[in-house]
């Protein structure tokens, strides 16, 4: 996992899909941090799969569905 240091590594990353609409939706109604690390939920990747503990999610659009159950509208309908 040393990739994850080298100073390029996050440069060419693609936006993740769902991810612009998810946290704009979010940002009704949190103040949105970025953060380096996940506190309490857990994006799926090959090297955590093992790892429990954590709400896991697949992609933005469940990450969406778990802060903005108690809304009326989920992140995949608008």
């Amino acid at each position: 996992m040393d990739f994850v240091d080298d100073p390029g590594f996050f440069r060419d990353l693609k936006v993740m899909e769902g991810s612009q609409k998810v946290i704009r939706e979010l940002s009704k109604y949190y103040e949105i941090y970025i953060t380096t690390a996940a506190m309490e939920i857990l994006f799926t990747a090959p090297h955590n799969v093992n790892e429990s503990g954590y709400v896991r999610v697949n992609n933005w659009y469940e990450v969406g569905d778990y802060f903005l159950s108690d809304n009326k509208q989920t992140t995949q309908d608008s």
